[in-house]
Order: C-alpha cells, then sequence, then structure tokens
C-alpha cells in the first residue's frame, strides 16, 4: 500500500523524519518497503484565477484570457483549452517558467533541463505565460484541458507549495493480521500510538433526510447473514458523473491507482482513506429497488466490470436485485450496473463481508481487488455509517448529488463483544520484562482499547472494533511491547513454571519413528501434498479409493492431492541427482488423501503415513571394501529395524504380493502385513520407472500405513541387557520342503517353540536344485542355544534341538536334508 505522507499528516502530528518515522513503524511490525519522494517536473508556476476569457480575435479555437496571479501581477495569455472561463482556478506558467511534464505522463521530462518559457506572439497577440494542463506539469496524463484548482485556492501562491511538492510516498507491507493499517486513518492511529500524538481525523456529517430530493425507497434484505453480518446502503439523486477535481485525482494517483469518474473516485478515495470499500450501482439498473445479499445458488455466470465472464459457485456470495445478481460480494461489481456517463441515481454500499468467504471467491477465481485484499484482512465491523457518511459529502463536493431517502442499515448478525481478562503476569511469563500496570494500561488505550482496572494487576481489556486480531493475552502482550519497540524486552528467555505435560503416546510415536530413520542413515524430508493426475495413478495407494480433486488448483500439473508419499520422494531423488547427488536416502511422515467411493460421491480422507526411499550407496566403500548398494535386503532390514524399535516386528509378515504394484519390481517386492492385514509395502522401483527417471541402480521404496502401527507408541523402551556371561552353541538345521513355502514361515515357526534354551533363529541359506526333488527347496537355519545361569551340555542341546525338527516335520512337512 502506497501511503502519500502529506495526507497521513493531516490526520496525525508527525515530527519526526521520514527515516526515524520508517524505522518506528518497522520496528512496530508496520514493514516500510520503499521511500518514495515524487518531485516536481515544474518550476515558475503559480495558483492564479482567471478573470475573463474572450474569443481570440484571429482564431475561433482560442481565448484570450486575463488572468489574476495575485501578488504575480496580471497577464494576458492565449489558451486553446476548451475548459477555459472566467473565475476558475487555474495554474499559470510565468515567463521564465521551466515545464518537464508532456503528453506522455507524469515526470516523463526533466525541467531542470527544459528550456526557460519565453512570451510568444500567437496569431498577432502577445501571451504572456501559459496555463498549464495536469499532462504539462507531470501530475497526470490528462492533457484534455488546462489544470482546474479548487475555488479556496490561494491565488498568487508558488503551485508547487500548495500541491505539497515534493512528496514523500511510503510504500508499506501490511502482514494478514493488520488489515486495519490498510487505509490513512489505521496508519494515523498507529503512528499515534507510536509517537504519543493526538489523533485529529476529520469530522464528518451526518446523513439526514432529504426530502426535496426525491425517495428511492430502496430495501435491503440480507438472506446470508453467515458471509455479510451488516450491510449498509444510501440512495443518492442529482449526481452529475463527470471528472475528479486534481486533488483528488492527484492522491489516488499517488495511492497507485486510477482516476475513472467522481463518484468511483469518490469510494476508492474514501476506501484509502478510512479503509472500508465501498460500491457504487447506477440505481436505474436494480430492479424494484431491491437489493438482496444472497449466495449464488443456481446462478452459474456473471460477466464483472472488466467485461468477463466468471464461472460461479453455488457458495459464492452475490449482491442482487430480484431480477439478477449485481455484483461479487467484496469482490467486484457487475458490468449491468456499473457508473456511466448518463447515472444520475446512485446506491452506495457499505458492508461488512466475513474475510473467508471473500476469500476463497477471490482465490478461486483469480481475481483479486483492492476491495478484496481489505476484506480477506478484516476490517472494522463498526466502519460503514462513517465511509457511507464521507462519501456522501463528498459526492455532493465533487459530483453535486444528495441524499435520497434514509440511510439504511442492516445489522443481521451483531458482533459478539469481547473481553479480554489480562494480568500483568502475562507480560513477565510471555516476554520476561517488567511492566508497570500504568504504562501498559496506558499503551492499550493508545491502540484503542478500553482498560478497567478488575483487581491488583488484572485489567478487563475490551479491544476496538478494529482490531479484530486482539484475541487474548498474548495478543494484548504483544501489543504492549510493541507500542514502545521490542528494544526494551531482554534477550534471553523468559522465566516461567515448569509445566508436567501428559505424556503423548502418539507423539512420542512419531519422535521414535524419526530417530530410527535418522539412525538408519535417512534424512526426513517433506514434500507438497499436490500432485499431477498421471503420478497419482502411477501408484495407487494402499487403500482402494479414488483421487481427491483440488478445487482451486495451482496449475495443471498440481490439480489432484496425493494418495501416496512415493511420487513425492521420487520427485526428490531426481531433483538431487540432477544436482550431482551420488546417493539419496531419505524418509517422510505426512498425510495422503483419497475419496471412498459411496452415494454422494463418497467421502473426503486422509490418512497418516511412513514412506522411505533409498538409492545409491548405502554403506560408503573403504579400501578393500566395496560399497553396499541399496536394494530390496537393504530396505527390508530399514523397516525390521523400526517394527523392532517400536516393537512390533512379532506382529508383522512379509509376503510375496499376488499382483504386483506397477510402480515396484514384479520380483523384487513385498506386502507388509500386520496381524494379517495389509499394512504396507516393500520393493524395488519398476525397471521401466527405472528407465524413465534414468536411474543408474536400484533404488527400493516402502510405505507403511501409520494407523496399524500408533498404538505401539505407547509401549516402553527396551532396557539394555548385559553381555551373556555364558557361551552361545550353534547348531545348523538344513530342511527340505515345499518351494512355496515362504522362509520367513519356516523361521517363525521354529521359533514358536515353546524352549528357554532357544535364543535365535537366523536364516543362512535358501537353495533350489539338483540336489533336491524337483518342487522342493532346501532352507538352512542357524539355531543358536544358550543357558542364563550355565553353560549348556550337548545332550541339553540335542534334545532342543531334535524337538525342533519334529516340530517342522509336523507343522511343515519338513525333512532333514
Amino acid at each position: 500500500m502506497k501511503v502519500p505522507l502529506g495526507w497521513l499528516k493531516e490526520w496525525v502530528a508527525i515530527d519526526a523524519t521520514v527515516e526515524e518515522l520508517s524505522r518506528r513503524l518497522t520496528f512496530a511490525g508496520v514493514e516500510i518497503e520503499n521511500i518514495e519522494v515524487v518531485k516536481p517536473v515544474f518550476a515558475g508556476v503559480y495558483v492564479a484565477r482567471v478573470i475573463g476569457a474572450e474569443r481570440h480575435p484571429n482564431a475561433d479555437r482560442l481565448r484570450l484570457c486575463e488572468v489574476d496571479a495575485g501578488p504575480q501581477g496580471r497577464f494576458k495569455v492565449v489558451c486553446g483549452a476548451p475548459n477555459a472561463r472566467g473565475g476558475m482556478i487555474a495554474a499559470l506558467a510565468k515567463i521564465g517558467a521551466r515545464l518537464g511534464g508532456g503528453p506522455h505522463g507524469p515526470n516523463s521530462g526533466n525541467f531542470e533541463d527544459a528550456a526557460p518559457l519565453e512570451a510568444a506572439v500567437i496569431r498577432g497577440i502577445r501571451s504572456e505565460g501559459m496555463l498549464c494542463s495536469e499532462a504539462e506539469l507531470g501530475l497526470s496524463k490528462d492533457h484534455t484541458g488546462i489544470l482546474e484548482l479548487p475555488n479556496d485556492a490561494p491565488v498568487g501562491e508558488e503551485l508547487t507549495r500548495y500541491l505539497q511538492l515534493p512528496e514523500t510516498v511510503l510504500d508499506i507491507a501490511i502482514t494478514p493480521n493488520r488489515g486495519d493499517c490498510l487505509s490513512i486513518l489505521g496508519l494515523a492511529r498507529e503512528v499515534a500510538a507510536l509517537f504519543g500524538t493526538p489523533l485529529k481525523p476529520p469530522q464528518f456529517k451526518p446523513i439526514t433526510d432529504a426530502p426535496d430530493h426525491g425517495n428511492l425507497n430502496v430495501t435491503v434484505e440480507v438472506q446470508a447473514p453467515d458471509g455479510c453480518p451488516r450491510y449498509a446502503a444510501l440512495a443518492m439523486t442529482g449526481v452529475r458523473i463527470g471528472p475528479s477535481p486534481a486533488w483528488l485525482r492527484r492522491r489516488l494517483e499517488l495511492c497507485g491507482m486510477r482516476s475513472l469518474n467522481n463518484v468511483v473516485d469518490v469510494t476508492n478515495y474514501v476506501m484509502l482513506e478510512l479503509g472500508q470499500p465501498l460500491h457504487a450501482f447506477d440505481a436505474d439498473q436494480i430492479a424494484g429497488q431491491a437489493i438482496v445479499v444472497r449466495r449464488a445458488g443456481s446462478d452459474r455466470e456473471f460477466t464483472t466490470l472488466d467485461n468477463l465472464a466468471r464461472t460461479l459457485d453455488p457458495s459464492d456470495l452475490m449482491i442482487a436485485d430480484p431480477a439478477k445478481p449485481l455484483a461479487l460480494a467484496g469482490v467486484m461489481g457487475g458490468l449491468n450496473s456499473e457508473i456511466s456517463g448518463t447515472t444520475t441515481r446512485i446506491v452506495l454500499e457499505s458492508a461488512y463481508f466475513e474475510p473467508m468467504t471473500i476469500a476463497r471467491t477471490a482465490r478461486r477465481l483469480g481475481l483479486r481487488s483492492e476491495a478484496s485484499y481489505r476484506f480477506e484482512r478484516s476490517i472494522d465491523r463498526d466502519g460503514q455509517i462513517r465511509a457511507l457518511e464521507r462519501a456522501a459529502e463528498l459526492i455532493a463536493l465533487t459530483a453535486e448529488g444528495h441524499p435520497a431517502g434514509s440511510l439504511i442499515d442492516v445489522a443481521a448478525e451483531p458482533a459478539r463483544p469481547r473481553e479480554i481478562i489480562f494480568d500483568l503476569g502475562a507480560i513477565r511469563s510471555l516476554l520476561g520484562a517488567e511492566i508497570s500496570a500504568e504504562t501498559a494500561a496506558s499503551r492499550l488505550k493508545a491502540i484503542g482499547a478500553t482498560v478497567m482496572t478488575e483487581d491488583t494487576g488484572r485489567f478487563k481489556v475490551i479491544p476496538p472494533s478494529f482490531r479484530p486480531d486482539l484475541s487474548e493475552a498474548a495478543d494484548l502482550a504483544e501489543e504492549i511491547a510493541r507500542i514502545a519497540g521490542l528494544s526494551e524486552i531482554p534477550a534471553a528467555v523468559p522465566s516461567r513454571p515448569a509445566i508436567v505435560t501428559p505424556r503423548n503416546p502418539a507423539r512420542e510415536f512419531t519422535r521414535r519413528t524419526r530417530e530410527v530413520m535418522a539412525g538408519c542413515g535417512l534424512a526426513e524430508i517433506k514434500t507438497i501434498a499436490f500432485i499431477a493426475p498421471i503420478d497419482n495413478q502411477r501408484f495407487a495407494g494402499l487403500e482402494d479409493e479414488k483421487p481427491l480433486q483440488v478445487a482451486n488448483p495451482l496449475s495443471a500439473e498440481l490439480s489432484e492431492l496425493r494418495r501416496s508419499l512415493l511420487p513425492g520422494l521420487l520427485a526428490a531423488l531426481r531433483f538431487n541427482l540432477n544436482h550431482e547427488a551420488a546417493f539419496f536416502h531419505a524418509f517422510e511422515i505426512g498425510k495422503v488423501f483419497g475419496v471412498n467411493p459411496g452415494p454422494n460421491g463418497g467421502v473426503a480422507r486422509e490418512h497418516e503415513r511412513l514412506a522411505g526411499l533409498s538409492y545409491g550407496d548405502y554403506a560408503m566403500r573403504a579400501v578393500g571394501r566395496p560399497a553396499i548398494k541399496a536394494d530390496f535386503w537393504t530396505g527390508k532390514g530399514i523397516v525390521e529395524a523400526w517394527l523392532r524399535a517400536i516393537g512390533a516386528a512379532q506382529a508383522v509378515s512379509f509376503e510375496a504380493p499376488d499382483i504386483v504394484a506397477p510402480l515396484f519390481h514384479p520380483g523384487r517386492a513385498a506386502l507388509i502385513k500386520h496381524n494379517g492385514e495389509v499394512a504396507g509395502i516393500l520393493g524395488e522401483l519398476h525397471p521401466a520407472e527405472s528407465l524413465r527417471l534414468e536411474l543408474g541402480n536400484s533404488c527400493v521404496l516402502f510405505e507403511v500405513s501409520l494407523r496399524h502401527f500408533t498404538s505401539y507408541g505407547s509401549i516402553t523402551r527396551q532396557v539394555i541387557k548385559a553381555p551373556p556371561k555364558y557361551p552361545a552353541i550353534r547348531r545348523d538345521l538344513a530342511l527340505v520342503l515345499d518351494r512355496d513355502i515362504p522362509a520367513n514361515t519356516v523361521v517363525q515357526t521354529i521359533t514358536s517353540i515353546d524352549s528357554p534354551l532357544l535364543e535365535s533363529v537366523e536364516l543362512f541359506d535358501v537353495y533350489e536344485g539338483s540336489q533336491v526333488p524337483q518342487g522342493k527347496k532346501s532352507v538352512a537355519l542357524a539355531c543358536r542355544y544358550r543357558g542364563s545361569d550355565r553353560t549348556l551340555t550337548d545332550d541339553e542341546v540335542n534334545r532342543t534341538h531334535s524337538a525342533l525338527v519334529e516340530r517342522a516335520n509336523s507343522l511343515l512337512g519338513a525333512v532333514l536334508r
């Protein structure tokens, strides 16, 4: 937002330099991004009154004007402007003046390099100066006529002094919570609070009924109070549409806005001045003189002021009459009710619209306006009538309009009162600074809050209506610190009593998962939740759900929400490889989304997932030892390490899938099952995908649905045991059994024997070949036995080992090889 300093000084006295003002505002959270000094591009120009304007005796299109410049004297000036007339106040360039403007707009030339103005003989008459247009003075692009100044402009004063040139313009960046600073009034409040100076806003005339000017009998009905809690309107007649006066156009241009006509310019001026967006309707285009605030409903299309047809959503908030929509509430008016050159009767709108309602519509349509920018950040709930009073005053001044009938104010949903109980102890605990009760109260009053003493060190604070961001004690503590500057806050952590919070199993589970993944050499990353439809198809996810469409996507390539974390990990892999990375090992804990099929289009759902990717050297090579490449087995080891750490290893099995997901290698993938239910998938990337991604090594991926495992977050950590005192005895066991029986089933069957001597069973070989019958395979296991209180004898081990063989034979049909 651009703010002319001269305009701001009309509302609050500023004795500080521009640099100091900018520093204090920036330190208070209102960042000054740029300071621009708008310098005049003319010299030797004065405010003058045209006493008379007669037709040039030798040219029909020229006027011979007598001009009074006060102390500067009287002059005869030949002028060709069509608006030159007796009695007007204009800008006179005397002989010797320098003009750096031109027909191309403001600041189009350097007046210091321009030749001094000389007397000229035009059609036989000597002209002793020049009556200037705005373009010639570099004030705007308007060169259709000479600059017309207000009647109270002081004749004889230098035009630069009257226009307060050079003018300083502050370019301000406003945070989303400070919508109150998007106006001259709001910024003046801020400056007054920071510097302790009084605010001096102008007083506006209250609107009274004016029956002499007719009555439009406009009615207002609010059918959507949740989107429009308050709607005020004022009808005006006798309006004469035309160009705005120079002072009004000049201020709008300094603020970066284009002048359109006097009525529209007034609505923009009041918005910049008070922060309340206004809209003007042509009253003759409103059917039945009735305004209805409603949702779009069955309306499907609406043409806005920029002459573009907009597709409507049923939830869009509309301003309508009984026959048609008139405006997108808070965003942009409609072409069917715009102010035109023939408009004589208008209806001014001043409303409060709910921020999220306006934000959704503006974002979905990609249509941002100065009004929607302010509504999104929330405006003053009590500023609607004041804005209408100011607009009516200015329209009467610039367009000769008069109120027609009573002011309409429909408060469909009154604002809820806000009260905050504020304890000074909150200042000490939040800021770490001691601030007296008197100082705290004075600073809160400076920002417009009502402060009442409740008890010793306790206040009841009622925030002002223009500060909706103040809702709790922490907000007030921030305001107290901000007003004086954060430099008074010590650079130390505030002391506060320790609070023992109850243990959160879900958080503990997530923390432990992160620790295990990092311990396995994986770095945590976060990827965007939006995804291209084609990438969503490559991996459909663990649940049989449809993709969830994004209503207002950032681009066509990001039009769905992800059903899996794996495509994002693969994109991160490709990005790192493009930046010369030799290997990449990463994991992500995040949410995936889908639509559960059902009636009425199904229900959108989200699921928490853990996913990982490992590519390239998993264990670095050393002298005389090659590197260990990431593959299916390293990935399975990572998953198993995590399962053991959370205590879920005994409940999980790895099984070959009947149908492999398209993203995975058909012979190097496994389903991760928890108590017999599919909970994840693990495997190497499909060769076709590796080729598409131009990968030179195998890439292993895994994804696990965390809903199966979050309950393990409450399991306590395993206690580290001392090394065993007694030696272990190893017995190898080679079993021949059907080749379709998974080796993991053999290990689990052997391990399930109820023997305190059996310490572990490890698979170390699987053989299929000529040495075993067809359809069979040999599984070699290393069984380790150990006693906790003695060294085992061979007889003890042999008896237990024989029991293992019998169990394998009875349960699996296995025989010793």
